[in-house]
């Protein structure tokens, strides 16, 4: 089975995640996808969220997605949360399937200042989907065989997402329901 793996800080889940998902999953890329909430990351500043409740809201953004697994692993990985480390206890759980690791070409701009990032090969392939709707420069020779995904674009980001709700202005509609649920009752961003 082809497995997508997508993860991020989701400090919240926002419809550029659920429709990236969506999107890969309707074109056939993959048959499933495991959604991987990261427990710390170590090229961004702390979360402000707990983890747990990252996590919640992941799952319920999620929940309607029955291709969709939303794992907690990196709760019980070594800190902090290098992919290097995921991907390698996924390849040991998953190891008649075969593992792409869903970035942004943003990311893909920066994958030299992932730790151990020349390894990840053994471990999975990529599909690179555009963030933005300006074209970011990659290392294509190290994406030689990565997939690159033309999807529809929106540009949309977990910290605009906070800084509104800061500012006061409803994010309805740029948030899952069931999130923007867990973010009033948390008093999330405020």
């Amino acid at each position: 089975m082809k497995i997508g793996i997508f993860g991020g800080g989701f400090d919240p889940v926002h419809i550029g995640h659920t429709f990236s998902v969506q999107y890969i999953l309707d074109k056939k890329y993959v048959e499933r996808i495991i959604v991987i909430p990261t427990y710390r990351q170590p090229l961004k500043e702390e979360y402000s969220t707990p983890f747990g409740i990252r996590l919640a809201m992941a799952t319920e953004a999620f929940r309607k997605f029955s291709e969709v697994l939303v794992s907690d692993i990196e709760g019980s990985l070594p800190l902090p949360s290098y992919t290097i480390y995921t991907l390698k206890k996924l390849k040991e759980d998953y190891p008649n399937d075969k593992l792409f690791l869903i970035i942004g070409d943003d990311e893909a701009s920066n994958i030299v200042k992932w730790h151990r990032y020349d390894e990840l090969k053994k471990y999975t392939n990529f599909i690179i989907t555009r963030r933005y709707c300006e074209e970011i420069k990659y290392d294509r020779t190290f994406f030689k065989d990565a997939i690159v995904v033309d999807n529809p674009v929106i540009e949309i980001s977990s910290s605009l997402i906070r800084e509104l709700i800061k500012e006061g202005v409803r994010v309805d509609g740029l948030v899952p329901e069931n999130v923007l649920k867990i973010i009033v009752n948390e008093r999330l961003y405020t």
